[in-house]
């Protein structure tokens, strides 16, 4: 690592990076390898210096920096140092917040003795955030208990009352409709109840692991054929890619398939699941099928969550997202050419 001054020879960086802006790049991403520094007589503190000014500098350019440090390499002290000036870590697969962290002015305005302080700052604002999470999740758990126990079970009760009322033969045309179309209603919103058990059993299950995608394709298509037998799913011939994925990467697929087909008029619906390497670090599975998602819904998933203007009509894509997400996947939802698409890329794992 090295500097050296500019010359008239040489184009300026804002040069470079208009040229850049001109030529549709929207950023710069660069990658380093630190334990160079151990090599030469740079002490590393000059390398810490150098990651500070350079973190200093990051909110001026569209540049992403990845400073990769072998923890065997480097002792404690240098790689708590290290710590100290990046934003974001990635350990063990996870990328996190790093709590850690101090502004370059704050880097650069310690004194003797102040990294205790910083550190007891830092623990303060980690335990204030977990106590606010427990509080969250306690808040949470008592609304999901009420949605899924109480309201289910009084809607059971509602759904049993309407059922009688469908034999009454006094009932004139118009208000058998009425009865009918109440009974719908209390059956999708039992159905949203049972939907949201699953989701948090699934996703209280969710680990990260490398899976062959050729089974999991499988096991979710076999699933979706037993409970709609007139269905027309089409498939990869075969999928001999490995992707991270969740552990419950077959129940996302298994919502997109069946998403599919409860939403077509067709008595034999159909929908096809395609197989692509768009790059050779990503593995896409694309679901398409006749119909479109309406807008409200897909405003819900561009705006990740929920408005009081965009209401999603279910839970099923939700938790599609949430488990691919959950392995640093993205997802897709589209329509084209009165056509839907659900997308997923995940990551691939080289042979």
């Amino acid at each position: 690592m090295s500097t050296r001054a500019s010359n008239a020879t040489e184009p300026s960086p804002s040069c470079g990076r208009r040229r850049s802006a001109a030529e549709g790049y929207e950023g710069l991403w660069v990658a380093g390898e630190n334990t160079w520094a151990f090599d030469g007589e740079t002490s590393f503190d000059e390398v810490v210096d150098f990651e500070v000014a350079f973190d200093a500098a990051c909110p001026d350019f569209a540049v992403t920096a990845l400073c990769q440090y072998d923890l065997r390499r480097f002792d404690e002290a240098a790689a708590a140092k290290a710590l100290r000036t990046h934003q974001q870590i990635v350990y063990d697969r996870t990328l996190c917040e790093n709590p850690f962290h101090v502004s370059p002015e704050e880097y650069r305005s310690e004194e003797g003795g102040a990294d205790a302080r910083i550190m007891l700052k830092q623990a303060r604002g980690i335990a204030e955030s977990n106590r606010e999470l427990r509080r969250r999740e306690q808040r949470l758990s008592v609304l999901s208990r009420v949605l899924r126990h109480n309201i289910r079970n009084d809607l059971n009760v509602v759904r049993g009352a309407l059922e009688d009322l469908t034999g009454n033969e006094s009932l004139t045309a118009a208000e058998a409709d009425l009865v009918a179309a109440a009974a719908r209603h209390a059956d999708a919103v039992i159905e949203t109840a049972e939907k949201a058990r699953y989701i948090q059993q699934t996703i209280g299950s969710s680990e990260v692991e490398p899976t062959p995608l050729g089974p999991v394709i499988e096991r979710a298509v076999e699933e979706v054929r037993s409970e709609h037998p007139n269905a027309r799913i089409r498939t990869p011939d075969s999928s001999d890619q490995v992707v991270l994925a969740d552990v419950n990467l077959d129940i996302a697929l298994e919502e997109a398939i069946r998403n599919g087909i409860v939403h077509q008029d067709d008595p034999a619906p159909t929908v096809s699941v395609a197989v692509s390497t768009p790059a050779s670090e990503r593995v896409r599975v694309e679901v398409r099928n006749p119909g479109s998602i309406p807008d409200h819904e897909l405003r819900c998933f561009r705006e990740r969550g929920e408005t009081p203007l965009a209401h999603g009509s279910g839970l099923g894509l939700w938790l599609v997202r949430w488990i691919v997400e959950s392995a640093h996947g993205t997802v897709e939802f589209a329509n084209d050419d009165d056509r839907t698409r659900v997308r997923f890329d995940l990551y691939r794992v080289a042979d």
